[in-house]
């Protein structure tokens, strides 16, 4: 009984030390799947990260290419602006001219008859005291236009 006894224990160590064998196979192959896992994740993660970075010197990119888009916009239209400024100015100055030349007309008119008026042979000198006040009043009326 002794025989089969140690045959049996020999048996048992036999596969215990297959058992612990498999056991040390099954870690170093955990760690090695592990360490493939990560290695993925990590590959992964610096890939995402470059992709992060082509993208953000992109948005850079399009972030100036709209910043001169809208200055050139900004300008244009301050460039329009002071266009339409230039031409209301010129449109004043003739507008200013042509004023002038009305008014001018009307007082040199106003002089150029009340000149005639005294220098007619039949005036008396209170008509001319009497012009001369119209004319004043005229001169008056005249500045505040």
């Amino acid at each position: 009984m002794v025989v089969i006894w140690n045959g049996v224990l020999e048996r048992i160590n036999k596969v215990s030390k297959e058992i612990e064998s498999k056991k040390r196979n099954l870690e170093k192959l955990e760690t090695a799947v592990m360490v493939v896992m990560w290695n993925g994740v990590l590959e992964r993660i610096n890939k995402v990260s470059k992709e992060i970075e082509s993208e953000k010197r992109n948005l850079e990119k399009l972030e100036t290419a709209v910043m001169v888009v809208m200055w050139n916009g900004v300008l244009e239209r301050i460039n329009q602006v002071s266009k339409e400024i230039e031409s209301e100015k010129r449109n004043l100055e003739k507008l200013e001219t042509a004023v002038m030349a009305v008014i001018w007309n009307v007082v040199l008119e106003r002089i150029n008859k009340v000149s005639k008026e005294i220098q007619a042979s039949t005036i008396d000198l209170i008509t001319v005291v009497n012009i001369y006040d119209f004319l004043q009043v005229f001169r008056i009326s005249a500045r505040k236009f």
